[in-house]
């Protein structure tokens, strides 16, 4: 029981970390969501509309980049991906790299 108790304590810190963000992706919603009925709504004056629909443009772009930065935040961690590293491969004859002709490089 008391491990159970840790592993899923350790599973919610993990997941307070994306709670900020997630809180964010949702007010945005709302937001987009509100500026869609504005948009829609045939009794608003046009330069109401016009300006709403501006609005929800600018909303959705900030929607597109929480959500981009959520995906980034739950990618999970590698130690190399903080080092510069370019790795090409380049095929030899019949597979087999020949000595001399350059089919392994790495540059660091």
């Amino acid at each position: 029981m008391a491990d159970e108790f840790a592993r899923i304590n350790k599973e919610l810190s993990k997941l307070e970390d994306y709670m900020p963000c997630i809180k964010d992706l949702r007010a945005k919603q709302k937001e987009i969501d509100g500026l869609k009925i504005l948009v829609n709504d045939s009794l608003e004056e046009k330069e109401m509309r016009d300006l709403a629909a501006q609005e929800l443009q600018l909303r959705l772009e900030e929607e597109r980049n929480i959500q981009y930065m959520l995906l980034q935040s739950l990618l999970p961690k590698d130690d190399a991906d903080a080092r510069d590293c370019i790795l090409e491969v380049r095929a030899g004859m019949k597979g087999m790299p020949r000595r001399g002709d350059g089919s392994l490089k790495l540059w660091i």
